[in-house]
């Protein structure tokens, strides 16, 4: 609680914008954030599938609860997926690895 009540008075003028996932982490933050934060503050969820009921219904809740609005955005994997660009997820690392999966692999479910 010191955290965010030291992170509001320093940024309480300053515009906050949380990335709301819809899990857990988001969704004790979010009420941290509604009760403690003074500033401006704005939502945003990343969809991978637009308009899933199963994460709609999760944010409507939120919405409704706190009096807010999310704003719904195409993540990163979305528009890769929609305009067949690479993602930075789908670039080897300088160790020789993959930072995420690539596209194919997660859609196919193939490697």
């Amino acid at each position: 609680m010191k955290t965010i009540h030291e992170i509001s008075r320093l940024l309480w003028e300053t515009p906050a914008v949380m990335m709301f996932s819809t899990g857990k982490d988001s969704i004790v933050t979010l009420d941290l954030m509604i009760k403690h934060y003074k500033g401006e503050m704005k939502f945003v969820y990343l969809y991978f599938v637009k308009g899933l009921p199963m994460k709609e219904s999760i944010l409507q809740h939120y919405e409704k609860r706190y009096g807010i609005a999310i704003d719904r955005l195409p993540s990163a994997h979305h528009i890769a997926m929609k305009t067949g660009k690479k993602t930075q997820s789908d670039t080897p690392d300088k160790a020789g690895g993959l930072n995420g999966e690539p596209l194919k692999a997660v859609c196919s479910g193939t490697a």
